[in-house]
């Protein structure tokens, strides 16, 4: 299996229309963006023992993948700047979708602890001591 960031690089190679159905290729700035991502992940225990899947947006963007015990989660990269993030209770089904609007390559402080294993939409967090 490839790793997260060959998967990533991969998606370099996407040309408009790489579907059949008109979508457009990941643009640089979000790979780059991306990257970044991949890094964090790599170098944090949210990557521990998970599978990451990374794949490309119709719209220009990037997604990345991934369930943890309770969740399975999305985070989507926008052409726009923007960030989006989905959380899918495994035993409810219950769903929570997060958008982060910080300026282009800066990333919201509010977003990160949202990648943490043990987060849960809603709850309260609080630092570990």
């Amino acid at each position: 299996m490839a790793t997260l960031l060959e998967q990533l690089e991969g998606l370099r190679t996407l040309r408009p229309n790489w579907d059949g159905y008109n979508a457009d290729a990941p643009i640089p700035e979000i790979l780059e963006l991306a990257r970044d991502f991949v890094a964090f992940f790599d170098g944090f225990p949210l990557a521990a023992g998970r599978v990451i899947q990374v794949y490309a947006t119709r719209v220009g963007g990037v997604q990345f993948e991934w369930e943890d015990e309770r969740f399975e989660r999305e985070l989507e990269l926008n052409p726009d700047g923007s960030i989006a993030m989905l959380h899918v209770n495994r035993a409810t089904g219950a769903m929570k979708e997060e958008r982060f609007e910080p300026g282009r390559g800066a990333i919201s402080p509010g977003l990160l602890p949202r990648l943490l294993p043990n987060y849960a939409p809603g709850e309260t967090l609080r630092a570990a001591v």
